[in-house]
């Protein structure tokens, strides 16, 4: 019997991973979806708090421990943070950690995106000056590329920032030390996903957290952002995600 423990981000939901739950749920005897507290579709995010956050993660897996031989784990932004600490104190089978905020706040992101975008639009002109074909692709990057950017700045001004009061930023700042200070060596099999336009994971939370892994993948998406999971055209992400799952 093998179950899969989700734990979403920051300020959002496990619709986080709505792209690949069709996957999960044909694959698993059990998608066990962590709430942490505070995020529920009727709760107020005022009740988010360090213990509470770290309890419903270990509740979540020692429940599942009791009938499930296998559970792997997949976490996302704070959640990938969340999943390093239960992956350090429990038996994961599997790890599957997206942009994992072991480490925050990056600078530099805006530098990065509009470095992507000219060098697509470099490649455009300078493919439609010979009509050629390929210059199609470049024109459809550079669209993907400002789409994924929209949806980050919409997420951001209406779902994020409005909750980004002191308190919050406290507890998730709170809930990333303690998880950094648990680490200890993880033995799980792990995939750690990183998108080289993210706007809060800096590329040192990935080499942080590479640190305590024994057995781990490194894919880095030249053209994703934080949210990777809600962007478009991100078969490539998914199709990474679901070879490692089934290896």
């Amino acid at each position: 019997m093998k179950a899969v423990i989700l734990i979403h981000g920051f300020i959002t939901s496990p619709k986080d991973f709505n792209p690949i739950y069709e996957y999960l749920y044909k694959n698993y005897d059990y998608v066990c979806k962590v709430v942490l507290p505070g995020h529920g579709e009727n709760d107020k995010y005022k009740y988010f708090n360090v213990d509470g956050s770290f309890n419903v993660c270990l509740q979540a897996y020692d429940k599942l421990k009791l009938e499930y031989d296998i559970i792997d784990l997949i976490g996302f932004s704070l959640g990938g943070a969340l999943a390093t600490y239960l992956a350090s104190v429990r038996d994961i089978n599997k790890l599957v950690l997206l942009a994992p905020a072991n480490k925050y706040l990056r600078i530099g992101f805006i530098s990065a995106f509009f470095k992507k975008h000219h060098e697509f639009h470099r490649r455009y002109r300078a493919l439609k000056k010979k009509k050629d074909p390929r210059a199609n692709s470049y024109a459809q990057k550079m669209l993907e590329l400002k789409t994924n950017n929209k949806i980050s700045i919409k997420m951001a001004l209406f779902k994020l920032l409005p909750h980004y009061n002191l308190h919050n930023l406290k507890v998730f700042q709170k809930i990333v030390k303690r998880c950094n200070k648990s680490l200890t060596t993880i033995s799980s099999q792990t995939l750690i996903c990183w998108g080289r336009l993210d706007q809060l994971v800096p590329y040192k939370s990935i080499r942080y957290v590479e640190g305590y892994l024994k057995d781990y993948k490194e894919v880095v998406y030249t053209d994703l952002s934080h949210l990777m999971l809600k962007s478009i055209n991100i078969s490539f992400l998914l199709n990474d995600i679901k070879r490692f799952l089934s290896e």
